[in-house]
């Protein structure tokens, strides 16, 4: 589809996907889980790589239990920064479907048993199915395509 037949989204939804993929990003930073997967359709599915086997999204998860245990793999890591850096929207196929390019770079702090932080900065694009139910939008869909990993030095001031 070119750029002149794409449908945008009217500027109230596009508020609203823009809040639920900064709550995404920020309910992984705080590490709720289950407000992870509440995010999603009670049947939604999640799409994730693999690294270092698979930088596509391979594998699947479906359901918000499922969703919220599979994010909590992240329980372990003691400071994450899901920064949101770019989104389009666009109207899906039916009135109360959407779909979503959501781009972000997700940092993951890691300390060693030493003190030593290290880093791994996962740059991310998100592509999103959405629909609208009950006056709220949910993700229905969400493919995790893992672009590239930095491994930045890092300079620890303190873990909140």
């Amino acid at each position: 589809m070119n750029s002149e037949t794409r449908t945008i989204v009217p500027g109230a939804t596009r508020s609203a996907l823009e809040d639920l993929v900064h709550r995404y990003a920020r309910a992984m930073d705080v590490k709720d889980f289950t407000g992870v997967g509440e995010l999603f359709l009670d049947d939604g599915v999640l799409v994730t790589p693999r690294p270092p086997e698979s930088f596509s999204p391979t594998v699947v998860t479906m359901g918000r239990d499922g969703i919220s245990a599979a994010v909590s793999a992240l329980a372990h890591v003691p400071l994450t920064q899901h920064a949101v850096v770019g989104v389009t929207f666009e109207a899906g196929a039916g009135e109360h479907d959407a779909t979503g390019r959501v781009v972000c770079r997700a940092a993951h702090l890691t300390v060693d048993g030493n003190g030593a932080a290290s880093c791994s900065v996962w740059n991310i694009r998100y592509l999103d199915s959405y629909r609208f139910i009950a006056n709220k939008w949910f993700l229905a869909r969400r493919e995790v395509h893992l672009d590239w990993i930095e491994e930045p030095r890092v300079m620890l001031h303190a873990i909140r």
